[in-house]
């Protein structure tokens, strides 16, 4: 009865989604099924750590683009004669238990359904090189939000990613009726595109040391001139409440300029610019998705590795990196976005956290980075299908990131600017 409880449930939810396009996330069945998603992932992944050897299909329960940029860590470390040990990764448990924090949201972008898990992060990884331990890495608790994607329709049936057909599974997995391209079973299993732990922008901000030293610079100042200025009668009071107001003016205009201008707030009048015309837009998502392609581009050995998606020059850049082996986005801000014609551009302003080999072992280090993103003005949404965007629009096949983005049959190069986001320009601040 409880089974039969929860596919009626499905049912109502579905009909509320053709309703409003979004599902609620009380759909028990789904959330089930896409812990489950995320916990294969996360085994795959402390298996993948604990190997020493680079397999292609190590990640099953991840697109080709988050696979990806593991394959490039794995390469680099190899390179670097690293090893790794996971010593711990913790699992998602259906029905939450007592005191877990875990939050399920679904959105469907018309062709995807979405789902964004956000829960504790708990891991520990260690790394070595010639037996000896050099570092560790992970997290003991910071929220850790993983996205899902999936080929469905709202009315539960599975669609084309190439065309958008909506047929049966077992319709679609012999090929479309329509565009005739073959699939396998597999590719319409729901899969972990991207994942993404947020920064505090603003206690990241308020830590900054100079910041704090102004602070007490001038409480210091006070302290001392306040004897002083209290002792004349008719100036002293005075002075004191105007160098006050001076410094509350300065202080709190500066904080708010920082905020619109390098913070949360850009963030939000930018994301407010994209919705207007892509209403479904999810900034979460499209950093989690440029998570991938930064750490891919910091991993790369040659500018073939990242040419699927850069569209700029950064060998230079590249041939700078050869001893980063660990990646994490600590900010990541919306600066600006435009659109025309010809393209929508989006300007963003990244902080990233970095683990590389020095002569003593393991070193962390910080680095600001400026992006431009550019896609085709007909890409609407953020959400990226890996069997759409990995398939040659001249004959068909499957294309694979490790050769490049180029097709093996025909010799096409993938145009990813039609379906995501690609680099245009890249460079520190």
């Amino acid at each position: 009865m409880a089974v039969q409880d929860d596919l009626n449930r499905v049912g109502e939810v579905f009909g509320e989604l053709v309703q409003n396009n979004r599902l609620n996330a009380e759909c028990r069945v789904y959330n089930k099924e896409m812990t489950d998603i995320v916990n294969a992932y996360k085994s795959q992944r402390a298996n993948w750590d604990n190997q020493p050897d680079v397999t292609e299909n190590a990640f099953p329960s991840a697109t080709q683009s988050l696979w990806y940029s593991h394959y490039l860590n794995k390469r680099r470390l190899r390179n670097l004669g690293i090893e790794t040990r996971c010593e711990k990764m913790g699992m998602t448990t259906y029905p939450p238990e007592e005191n877990q924090r875990l939050y399920i949201r679904y959105e469907h972008d018309g062709r995807n359904l979405i789902c964004k898990i956000v829960e504790p992060l708990r891991y520990r990884k260690v790394y070595y090189q010639n037996g000896r331990q050099i570092g560790r890495d992970g997290s003991e608790g910071r929220d850790c939000e993983y996205y899902v994607i999936r080929s469905q329709a709202v009315t539960g049936r599975c669609i084309c990613p190439k065309c958008g057909y909506e047929d049966t599974i077992e319709n679609l997995v012999d090929g479309c009726d329509y565009c005739h391209t073959k699939f396998h079973i597999q590719d319409f299993d729901g899969k972990v595109s991207s994942i993404y732990m947020p920064n505090d922008n603003k206690r990241s901000r308020d830590n900054n040391p100079f910041k704090k030293f102004n602070t007490v610079l001038y409480i210091i100042v006070v302290l001392i001139a306040f004897p002083i200025l209290i002792s004349i009668p008719i100036l002293g009071i005075p002075l004191i409440f105007l160098g006050l107001i001076i410094f509350l003016s300065v202080y709190l205009t500066r904080a708010g300029k920082l905020n619109m201008k390098e913070g949360a707030g850009r963030s939000r009048e930018t994301v407010a610019k994209i919705r207007k015309v892509d209403p479904l837009f999810s900034a979460e998502y499209l950093i989690g998705n440029l998570t991938n392609k930064l750490e891919s581009i910091y991993y790369a050995d040659r500018m073939e590795d990242i040419g699927a998606f850069t569209y700029c020059d950064i060998s230079p850049y590249i041939a700078r990196n050869r001893n980063v082996f660990g990646f994490n986005l600590l900010e990541c801000v919306l600066m600006d976005y435009t659109q025309d014609d010809r393209s929508q551009t989006l300007e963003v302003q990244a902080a990233v956290q970095l683990l590389a080999l020095t002569e003593r072992g393991m070193g962390k280090g910080e680095e600001k980075i400026r992006l431009r993103l550019a896609k085709s003005p007909t890409a609407k949404t953020s959400a990226v299908n890996d069997i759409a965007v990995y398939t040659c629009q001249s004959c068909g096949a499957s294309v694979s990131l490790l050769n490049g983005g180029h097709c093996e049959y025909c010799g096409g190069r993938m145009d990813m600017f039609r379906y995501d986001w690609v680099i245009t320009g890249f460079g520190q601040v």
